[in-house]
């Protein structure tokens, strides 16, 4: 989407500059009245009569105003996007930056966890028959403790 967006901003800002300039636009109504030869246009024309002139006038404002309208058009379109663009993308990044977050700090639990399980099973062995000499009872495999 946001490439065909791109895309039709260039060509859209090809319009409004030539919008902009007037000159397009003249010779663009000029030639729709039916006019074949290039020196009867009134923009080609090397003086042009007062009527011509307020016309070419009239026409260059027209497209001025027109090439305004549109580039207040795209810079709206383009505020509207880039606003519902960045709404969206922030929190899902967010949102998986806490889950990655989380779950390695899941794993790196149950890792340490296991760890110390393995490095505890030694001393509580030993406490575990320290225990059982004090009360004169007969060592016992670690099977017999209640925790396993």
């Amino acid at each position: 989407m946001k490439r065909i967006l791109r895309a039709l901003t260039v060509g859209t800002l090809w319009i409004v500059t030539a919008l902009m300039d007037g000159d397009w636009w003249v010779c663009y109504v000029t030639t729709s009245r039916n006019i074949t030869v290039r020196d009867e246009q009134p923009l080609c024309k090397d003086k042009p009569t007062s009527e011509e002139s307020a016309a070419i006038r009239h026409w260059k404002s027209i497209s001025r105003v027109t090439g305004l309208a549109f580039l207040c058009v795209i810079l709206l379109i383009w505020a509207v996007f880039t606003i519902m663009c960045k709404g969206c993308k922030p929190y899902n990044k967010a949102l998986y930056k806490e889950l990655l977050f989380d779950e390695t700090d899941n794993l790196l639990k149950k890792k340490l966890k296991h760890l110390v399980q393995e490095e505890a099973k030694e001393p509580a062995e030993d406490k575990w028959n320290r225990i059982l000499d004090d009360i004169g009872l007969p060592d016992s495999t670690p099977a017999a403790c209640p925790d396993q």
